[in-house]
């Protein structure tokens, strides 16, 4: 009879053996979010801000002159937010004081290199930590949102959404279900041994009734009848339930009780009950186990007893696998909440640094700097603009989300283990998840402060090149265009192979001339980046920079047919001619246009005709001047009789 129970025991272990194996590797389910494409810092901050655009030159013309190239040429951020910064600062402006300050604020970090230093250790800390912040704006599966759902009260919450965002509520209800699912389970396997000691709480209360001793204190259970239901019931998650509570252990005594049962002979029947009864002498009661092994011995109870030993072993193993399966959800979810803390820990990290990196510019930073960068309540500690943001801000200065690296440097076994509350992590990350538009802000900030020391490392390096930038000089007074440059180079070209040009332009304009490949294009493109550099941030890829302010800057580069139009390359080099010849006289303001060799679809004499005419035209206007490529002599002419420069390269 011991044998039978010896496997009953060994799948309850391996049972037990297995949740704890779970609670330690727990693996979070495949969402299949590899198949999702991801979004980066840059494309989220374009949905949410459509910022990055200037008055002063179209889409059309960053297009022709390469001006995305030449923010990654430029781009020495560390962030993932960089790259937006970078397209934020570097947009041309009307106003000068926007421009000197960001040029004053780009010197004051070359001067000083140690606070070039704090921001970017600082920003390297906030880029280690961006991942987290930017899964809350990835597009998920319905799988993976399905298994953040039950970390939140889903009924509850519907009639009273507060609990949502009460850390007491979600910390007790993550945990609540499961937990419950095991006590339930537990109370289930006691449950018949509890019913086979009832009768002596029965008989207990009858006595005292009938020795008129009935008062309140009798319908509570003695010690006794409440503690043999538990020492038997869950024995059977430590130990086999063995017959007669292992009574019959001592194998002489099992031969003889068993010898009895099985024989005919009465006398022996009588030495066997005679023993049985002297094994059990002294026990107030069987448990349930040994009731129906009891009973199983006897012929008349035999399909009975044996039938409810079966009963009662399998509701042991049913519960075991209730109490398995439930261990295996509350590892689950706790492993979950584990990486919810990990991520919105780091969240909190970021929103330290920032303001950290606000203090640095404070201290050190010109004033007005302010005004030029995005604002954040987050990061200058003004009020929120709603309940929820106050509240999150308020959990994430706590020490749950302080994951501080000094205990980290200590040896492993003096690290101690640092606790967190669960109900703040999961309302943090509630919080997050709802609205995680309210860091796009954060993010704007970290982006152009990330920009903006990378601009000013940028300036620092290049100092010890042949080909350096410059702090430009903008003279706001200049009501006429005007263009000085020295040593200009362009910063799509390796800097150290890059060929660097003169050219000065005063109220006047410049034709290019010479064989297709010598770097008339190129050359253009030097001046127009050198403008819109000078006329954002300040500086130039240059020796020396003056400039006139420039309300707008349009070009004609490399204009091809338009076959969804219906416009052959002539005939889409006419339309853009013909935009120039409508829009000039409307414009108000410096005017900078950059033409590549105009007219190249049609035979040489009609294009030279052209090209000079409207060489003359652009004349015409001084608030305008022109940087023109050409292969044609005609227009070369130009600067005999009217405000032109010819430059042959």
């Amino acid at each position: 009879m011991n044998n039978q129970s010896k496997p009953i025991t060994l799948l309850t272990v391996f049972l037990m053996a297995s949740s704890l194996t779970y609670a330690k590797d727990v693996t979070m389910p495949e969402t299949g979010e590899d198949d999702i494409p991801q979004l980066s810092a840059y494309e989220i901050l374009q949905q949410y801000d459509m910022a990055t655009t200037s008055p002063v030159i179209d889409d059309i013309a960053k297009e022709e002159i390469e001006y995305t190239d030449l923010l990654n040429h430029i781009n020495k951020t560390i962030t993932d937010c960089g790259p937006w910064g970078i397209e934020y600062l570097v947009q041309p402006k009307h106003s000068v004081n926007s421009i000197a300050v960001l040029q004053n604020s780009i010197g004051t970090l070359v001067a000083y290199p140690e606070i070039r230093k704090q921001l970017q250790d600082a920003l390297q800390e906030i880029h280690n930590s961006e991942e987290s912040l930017l899964s809350y704006f990835q597009p998920t599966s319905e799988l993976s949102e399905q298994l953040g759902s039950d970390l939140y009260y889903n009924t509850l919450g519907y009639y009273f959404p507060s609990l949502n965002y009460s850390p007491r509520a979600l910390g007790i209800g993550v945990h609540f279900a499961p937990c419950f699912g095991i006590a339930t389970s537990m109370a289930l396997s006691t449950m018949p041994t509890c019913l086979s000691q009832a009768h002596l709480y029965g008989n207990r209360i009858s006595q005292e009734v009938l020795h008129d001793e009935y008062t309140w204190k009798t319908f509570i259970p003695s010690w006794r009848e409440v503690s043999e239901p538990i020492e038997y019931g869950p024995s059977v998650f430590i130990q086999s339930r063995s017959c007669f509570k292992n009574v019959l252990r001592d194998p002489y005594t099992y031969n003889i009780v068993e010898a009895g049962f099985e024989s005919d002979d009465p006398q022996l029947r009588m030495v066997a009950m005679s023993t049985l009864q002297n094994a059990l002498s002294g026990r107030t009661a069987l448990s349930a186990g040994d009731m129906y092994s009891y009973m199983s011995l006897f012929s008349g109870y035999k399909l009975f007893g044996g039938l409810s030993f079966a009963w009662h072993y399998t509701w042991d193993i049913y519960n075991s696998f209730g109490i398995y399966a439930n261990y295996r959800e509350l590892a689950r979810r706790r492993y979950t909440t584990k990486q919810l803390h990990e991520i919105t820990s780091h969240v909190a990290h970021i929103m330290r640094k920032s303001r950290e990196i606000h203090d640095i510019i404070e201290t050190y930073l010109p004033e007005e700097l302010h005004e030029e960068l995005p604002s954040s309540a987050f990061v200058h500690d003004v009020a929120h603009e709603s309940p929820e943001t106050a509240h999150l801000d308020e959990l994430l200065a706590e020490r749950t989300f302080d994951n501080t690296k000094g205990t980290q440097r200590r040896a492993p076994h003096l690290r101690k283990r640092k606790p967190y509350a669960t109900g703040k992590v999961l309302t943090a990350n509630q919080i997050i998840s709802d609205d995680p538009s309210m860091f796009i802000p954060v993010m704007q900030y970290i982006g152009t402060v990330d920009a903006l020391t990378g601009l000013a490392e940028l300036y620092a390096t290049s100092q010890n090149s042949e080909n350096s930038y410059c702090f430009v000089e903008i003279d706001p007074e200049k009501t006429t265009p005007y263009i000085q440059l020295e040593g200009f180079w362009t910063p799509l070209l390796p800097q150290d192979k890059a060929v660097n040009n003169d050219i000065i332009l005063d109220q006047a304009n410049a034709i290019f001339t010479g064989p297709n490949g010598i770097g008339k294009s190129t050359a253009m493109k030097g001046i127009a980046h050198s403008v819109i550099l000078g006329q954002s941030v300040g500086i130039a890829p240059a020796h020396h920079a003056n400039l006139s302010m420039f309300n707008t800057i349009k070009t004609y580069l490399n204009i091809r047919e338009d076959a969804q139009e219906g416009l052959s390359t002539f005939m889409a080099e006419k339309k853009r001619v013909d935009e120039f010849y409508n829009e000039t006289p409307q414009l108000t303001g410096n005017t900078l246009y950059i033409v590549d060799e105009p007219f190249r679809g049609t035979f040489a004499a009609e294009a030279e005709r052209r090209v000079h005419q409207f060489g003359e035209f652009i004349d015409q206007h001084p608030h305008v001047t022109m940087l023109m490529a050409t292969h044609f002599e005609k227009p070369t002419t130009l600067s005999q009789e009217h405000r032109f420069k010819n430059y042959h390269i």
